[in-house]
This record gives C-alpha cells, sequence and structure tokens, in this order.
C-alpha cells in the first residue's frame, strides 16, 4: 500500500500534502481492518543500494525470474536516495 505513494512522491506526480493525505488515507483503511478484527503487520524491509543492485542483476541474469526485472526497476535504484528520504 505505501509503495505506490513513495514512488508518485519521488517521482513528482504527489506534491508533500499529497502524499500526507495519501498516507493517512492508508492509515484510516488499516484502522478500519483492525475494527474489524483484522490484525495488521507492518513490515519494512532496507535493504542497502548495493544489494538492491545486486538483488536486481541477479534476477535478470536468471532466465525464471528475469521477467521480474523491468527498466522501471533500474530507474527507481538509480533514485535511491530519494526513495530513502521520502520514506523516511
Amino acid at each position: 500500500w505505501y509503495s505506490d505513494p513513495l514512488a508518485q512522491r519521488v517521482n513528482g506526480k504527489l506534491s508533500g500534502a499529497a502524499l500526507d493525505q495519501e498516507l493517512e488515507r492508508i492509515v484510516d483503511f488499516e484502522r478500519l481492518l483492525a475494527r474489524e478484527g483484522v490484525l495488521v503487520v507492518k513490515v519494512w524491509i532496507h535493504i542497502s543500494r548495493h544489494t538492491q543492485r545486486v538483488r536486481l542483476r541477479e534476477l535478470q541474469q536468471n532466465p525464471e525470474t528475469r521477467w521480474r526485472v523491468r527498466n522501471g526497476d533500474w530507474k527507481a535504484a538509480g533514485r535511491y536516495d530519494q526513495f530513502r528520504a521520502v520514506a523516511e
């Protein structure tokens, strides 16, 4: 849920205020789920820039996982610092 608004912010498609609104909408939805008895577990995985590039390279070199890597993934990897700043 969180990755799309973060990517939109990094790509200049959302203002800071709009990002805050999107994140609040997500939190509201999570609260609704929790009120209905759903256990909401959030996990944030942080990997280094180096690890990200290694993983993309490995996925791309494997014929069985090559399809998972798109040009956009490499572009996003190039904006690592921007993504990290927005996420934090």
